[in-house]
């Protein structure tokens, strides 16, 4: 009852402290949680005031882009009145004039790669190259006549302004010039791909992008994730080529400047400079870890005070046996002592059998003696000297004689089979105790008058010697349980066998300690020595 009732509350306080750390661990993630959340919303806030300003910007200089270069031809929301009809190639006649280069020059956008126009009502499309030379073929004519017109014609018009067309990583710009006499003109510019990445990417150098307060001197390059993309999500320009996007902004540009969406993200190791400590770092792993830990010592400790437990129930257990086993061979000594001291034998037959048998319960006790001394000295090694060149088989055919007498206490027989004269390393002392405790433990669990059989073989360079009773035998998953130290099988539950539960655990060290094996199969129990080479 005390073994059932003393892991209680050691067991207790283990779940305790473990539901303690848990709870310890879920509030620390929680209160993690929630300033990340706070964080990545102020991150998130400046992540859209990036975009809307980067919007603004490239918003701005796109105007001024467009209007340098088509500002003259365009009236506004005047119709134009002049019979003469400006050309394509007349439009880089009206940008500023460069003294430096002596030449008309682009002084806010990107250089143009041709001047387009056309009447929208036309079929004809008129292309004036501005610094290189400019081939369109009959398809590219087509398929820029068929754009700009389906995106005139689409509902968005307008006819005092710019409008810019990003389509298939083209670009291009134009405005409408209507006349008194019905007819619509459009003027238009195609910019190189290249060029024109690089004016939205310019935007990204701004000083006045961002704050000084948030920039703290760092570029924006260095602080800004920026993507710009066109209406089929297409990547017009992007500063990263692996961002993130945890914290990202997006932001539609009108449709007069091509559609085309900011995407922006303020960078996750530069939050520092806009919240206070940046961003809090997530210790799941370590508290995870702290959790796992806390809950492996607990598992340590209750398996250890089920160890415990089991290990006082097996020496209560052995203390009972070992008490049996003594009680009784000297109850058995007492009473035949008693018997002959009073002369309450009949004839010297009756006295010479209780003689004999005060002289097998001595040997029983003196066999339980030299176990309970041996099992307290396991797990030390018999040193090298105590070893010496034995006949295997002659020992123990000497043991087999000791043991008789014990033997015929339940009328069993001892039949030894040898194989030659097999001779290993042993210490004597050492296999006399291994073959009283196998044929000790054959006795105990064979039937009354059974014949225990003992062989000793040499095979193959090892010893052989096996001790076989006519009992059930150890079933199969009870093969290693039986060598164990106040282990017993099922077998002497049932059949109420007494015992210490030491005996074969001194058989298997014994063995162990000479470089040998020892098991069991059934009824049959062996153990295998090295063979002493001569």
């Amino acid at each position: 009852m005390i073994a059932t009732r003393y892991p209680r509350w050691p067991l207790v306080l283990l779940l305790a402290g473990t539901g303690l750390a848990t709870v310890a661990v879920i509030d620390a993630l929680s209160a993690v949680r929630s300033q990340q959340r706070v964080a990545a919303e102020a991150i998130g806030g400046y992540s859209n005031f990036a975009a809307w300003s980067y919007r603004e910007h490239l918003t701005a200089r796109m105007t001024e882009a467009a209007h340098e270069v088509l500002g003259p031809v365009n009236h506004g929301q005047y119709r134009h009145v002049n019979p003469e009809i400006p050309d394509a190639t007349d439009l880089h006649n009206y940008l500023k004039w460069d003294v430096a280069c002596l030449c008309h020059r682009v002084f806010f956008g990107p250089d143009p790669r041709a001047f387009l126009g056309f009447n929208l009502h036309a079929d004809t499309l008129g292309v004036a190259p501005f610094n290189t030379p400019v081939q369109y073929s009959p398809q590219e004519h087509a398929w820029i006549l068929d754009t700009l017109r389906r995106q005139i014609q689409s509902g968005y018009r307008s006819d005092w302004g710019f409008t810019y067309v990003v389509a298939r990583h083209r670009y291009f710009a134009y405005t409408l010039m209507p006349t008194v006499w019905g007819d619509t003109i459009v003027y238009g510019v195609e910019y190189p791909a290249p060029e024109f990445t690089q004016f939205v990417a310019s935007v990204l150098d701004a000083g006045d992008l961002l704050p000084s307060t948030f920039t703290r001197q760092h570029p924006n390059r260095a602080l800004l994730a920026v993507q710009i993309s066109d209406p089929a999500h297409q990547i017009v320009f992007a500063s990263d080529a692996h961002p993130t996007w945890r914290y990202d902004a997006r932001t539609p540009m009108p449709t007069s400047y091509g559609g085309i969406e900011l995407r922006a993200e303020v960078r996750p190791e530069y939050a520092g400079l806009f919240v206070i400590g940046g961003l809090p770092q997530s210790h799941l792993p370590f508290l995870l870890t702290l959790l796992a830990l806390a809950a492996a010592l607990s598992v340590v400790a209750v398996a250890q005070l089920r160890r415990e437990v089991e290990l006082g129930r097996l020496r209560a257990d052995f203390v009972a046996n070992v008490s049996h086993e003594l009680r009784t061979p000297l109850a058995q000594i007492r009473l035949d002592l008693d018997t002959v001291r009073l002369g309450r034998h009949p004839n010297d037959a009756y006295r010479a059998a209780a003689l004999d048998r005060v002289d097998r319960e001595t040997r029983r006790l003196t066999f339980l003696a030299e176990n309970v001394l041996r099992f307290s000295r396991r797990g030390r090694a018999s040193a090298p000297s105590d070893r010496l060149p034995t006949d295997v088989a002659a020992e123990t055919a000497r043991i087999v004689e000791e043991f008789r007498p014990l033997a015929s206490a339940r009328r069993a027989m001892i039949a030894l089979d040898t194989d030659g004269a097999p001779v290993a390393m042993l210490d004597r002392d050492a296999l006399r105790h291994i073959v009283l405790n196998l044929l000790d433990n054959a006795a105990k669990y064979g039937p009354m008058g059974q014949t225990i059989r003992v062989g000793v073989h040499n095979s193959g360079g090892t010893v052989r010697v096996t001790v076989t009773d006519q009992g059930p035998g150890v079933p199969d998953d009870e093969r290693e349980i039986v060598w164990q130290a106040f282990r017993r099988g099922s077998g002497a539950m049932h059949q109420g066998v007494g015992g210490s539960g030491m005996g074969l655990t001194i058989v298997r060290e014994i063995v162990q300690q000479h470089g040998g094996q020892s098991r069991v199969s059934g009824a049959t129990f062996t153990i295998e020595l090295p063979c002493h080479a001569s």
